[in-house]
């Protein structure tokens, strides 16, 4: 306390030499100052005031600025004084804790952040370490997904869409933390998903709906689109695309090798989701060695 009377006599000293607004009487700072304490910390109207008005600092001391105050006479009472004040029922995004990974810097964790991901779905979450904003999505593979936020022609392609690929571009992966929220089933995404954009309502979301699949086209644009589309030469690039897609459309038989249970599929992506891994992955296994095997399924395709 003697430390306190020092620190706020030097206070009035200060401002008082300053030009202050108006005179503040020792005595009155410091009864305002363990007042407020003290009711934030618990102590009832009775208790306040009885200390608040036991002490007092003689109204005679001769006040003189110190301005050599160590640094244990100034910070004592001042980590009092600025105690962060939080409305009440304000939500705390913060309190929010990741059941996965947390990585804290983006850009020299890449590598981590793929590996440590593979063959996993759940939820992520970038954060821009200043200022709090947040983007947060769901994925079956969150290792092909976070592959194609480490990819600069991908943010390219996706900045006039996306609002996560543009603050990256601009701020790069350094300014980034990325936390893996929750792991979950691929059946159980669409739940978990919805769930954390409600709690969390990150601001580079533009729409806060889990598994939205974007804008709705109306049949009139739809056909417009396709006859502004006639005649056009399609690349090789997108021809292989398109096959791919095509490939990923055919029906599979899913065997779970432990059970021995069969389920025939419609399509290579369903398989894939059933699974827990990306549907490129199960393509490509099929297309080069005639079925797919791995974390206890086996996936053939089914001959029409």
């Amino acid at each position: 306390m003697k430390h306190s009377n020092t620190l706020l006599r030097n206070i009035y000293t200060c401002l008082s030499s300053r030009g202050g607004t108006r005179a503040i009487s020792p005595s009155s700072l410091l009864r305002n100052t363990l007042t407020a304490y003290l009711s934030s910390a618990g102590g009832n109207t009775a208790q306040v005031r009885a200390l608040a008005t036991k002490t007092k600092p003689d109204a005679n001391a001769k006040l003189s600025p110190t301005p050599h105050a160590s640094s244990r006479q100034v910070e004592a009472p001042l980590s009092l004084i600025s105690k962060p004040l939080r409305k009440k029922g304000s939500q705390n995004k913060s309190a929010i804790v990741a059941k996965g990974p947390i990585y804290v810097n983006a850009d020299i964790q890449k590598a981590d952040i793929l590996n440590d991901n593979n063959g996993k779905s759940g939820i992520y979450k970038w954060t821009r370490r200043r200022g709090g904003r947040s983007y947060s999505r769901s994925s079956v593979d969150i290792k092909g997904r976070l592959r194609n936020y480490f990819n600069y022609s991908y943010l390219e392609t996706q900045r006039d869409k996306s609002l996560i690929c543009e603050a990256l571009l601009q701020y790069g992966y350094y300014a980034f933390s990325l936390e893996i929220l929750e792991y979950c089933k691929p059946t159980d995404l669409k739940k978990t998903e919805q769930k954390y954009m409600d709690l969390l309502k990150p601001d580079y979301n533009k729409i806060l709906t889990a598994g939205n699949p974007g804008l709705k086209r109306t049949e009139e644009s739809k056909e417009r689109m396709r006859s502004a589309k006639l005649g056009t030469t399609l690349s090789d690039e997108t021809k292989e695309k398109m096959s791919a897609n095509r490939e990923n459309s055919k029906a599979v038989r899913v065997t779970n090798e432990e059970t021995g249970d069969v389920t025939e599929l419609s399509s290579m992506r369903k398989a894939a989701i059933k699974i827990g891994v990306s549907p490129s992955s199960v393509s490509t296994h099929i297309s080069n060695q005639g079925f797919y095997k791995g974390k206890g399924y086996t996936v053939y395709p089914l001959l029409v």
